[in-house]
């Protein structure tokens, strides 16, 4: 009996640390769906793109937040240093004049700058459009395009890559839950 009840108690022990865990692996993704999907408004950059970058960015020791802060960066170079991407051989703007793709520009400019063989020339130019975090994007440089697009075919295949309508789901139920947490510390 009593090795019966210390069997049932460790039991119930086990079931319930699996359960916080869940409830946790959950909450992560629930969160990491918000801040996608936030960061996909702010950038214009849809999330399974930015879920490719971030899998690749673990692969190519590149930090997650310094592809993107260098993305958003590159879009104010698009408009206020236009002659750094004449220079690269880079179009900022199409046939009718008017912008691309940001997202097009950035793929171009990292193949550029990848084509750049002095390692200082290609700092520098990369410090023009990308500012001071320039330095760090050297993995992303080397990987180029095809690298990143690579990466991401692998992150699909691997099933890490959600839709966008996951994305969007998890981000509301993450709301739902800081909407819920917010009654339960209330009362």
């Amino acid at each position: 009996q009593t090795n019966l009840k210390q069997n049932a108690a460790a039991l119930v022990a086990v079931i319930a640390a699996v359960g916080a865990a869940a409830a946790s692996c959950v909450k992560d993704v629930m969160e990491y769906a918000d801040s996608l999907q936030t960061l996909s408004e702010q950038t214009g950059v849809s999330v399974e793109t930015l879920q490719a970058w971030d899998y690749a960015s673990e692969l190519i020791d590149t930090d997650f937040n310094t592809m993107t802060n260098a993305f958003k960066k590159l879009e104010s170079s698009m408009a206020s240093s236009p002659e750094v991407f004449k220079e690269l051989g880079v179009e900022v703007t199409n046939s009718s004049g008017h912008m691309r793709d940001a997202e097009a520009v950035y793929m171009d400019t990292i193949d550029a700058l990848g084509r750049i063989r002095n390692a200082t020339e290609q700092d520098q130019m990369a410090m023009k459009i990308f500012g001071k975090s320039a330095t760090e994007l050297t993995g992303m440089i080397n990987a180029g395009s095809q690298g990143l697009k690579a990466y991401g075919d692998e992150a699909k295949e691997l099933g890490v890559i959600l839709s966008a309508n996951e994305v969007a789901a998890a981000a509301q139920a993450s709301d739902a839950w800081v909407r819920l947490t917010n009654v339960l510390d209330a009362a």
